[in-house]
């Protein structure tokens, strides 16, 4: 059977082949732990557990690093009005994400890289987009979901729609984020 998946810089379904034959790196999103996580997370979860496993038991080599977002508005606001650091706050969320998702029998990810072990990089990357003209500055007076999207090369880096232009919209534009 052939893995068919929605490209969303496309706007097709179309059949996928990896980059690299035989092997599969898949990033996927894990959960903000500001809380714990709830059914309508898990759901998120299970399928991501469900795709890594159709690509296994398909002989795939898969690599899978799952993201925490261990650092947003919320968790710094709630840690502070607690007296507690940023990990001192998440740590017991994260600890029951691993527990339900050893419950639910989710296959554990390779790497669960933190969003704060990366706060530096991420200030570089949005320092370079501002500086090349790929992101809109504060300053800007046109929406973010208004600027379409290209590399320094010229190439496309996806497609942001504008307001009230028609065809389906995306929060997320372009590829490559997850499956390769």
């Amino acid at each position: 059977m052939t893995l068919r998946l929605h490209n969303t810089l496309t706007r097709r379904v179309e059949e996928f082949h990896p980059i690299t034959e035989g092997r599969v790196t898949l990033y996927t999103c894990g959960p903000t732990v500001w809380n714990y996580a709830h059914i309508g997370n898990f759901r998120t979860f299970l399928f991501e557990d469900l795709l890594r496993r159709w690509l296994e038991a398909s002989g795939y080599e898969v690599f899978h690093i799952m993201n925490l977002t261990d650092v947003d508005d919320r968790i710094i606001a709630e840690a502070g009005k607690r007296g507690l650091g940023i990990g001192e706050f998440t740590a017991p969320y994260a600890e029951a994400f691993f527990r339900d998702r050893d419950y639910l029998r989710i296959r554990p990810a390779h790497e669960y890289p933190r969003a704060t072990g990366y706060i530096e990089s991420m200030v570089r990357l949005v320092e370079g987009l501002l500086a090349n003209g790929t992101a809109p500055s504060s300053t800007t007076s046109r929406s973010p979901a208004a600027i379409p999207l290209t590399r320094p090369s010229g190439g496309s880096a996806g497609s942001v729609e504008r307001p009230g232009a028609p065809g389906p919209r995306s929060s997320r534009p372009g590829t490559g984020r997850g499956l390769q």
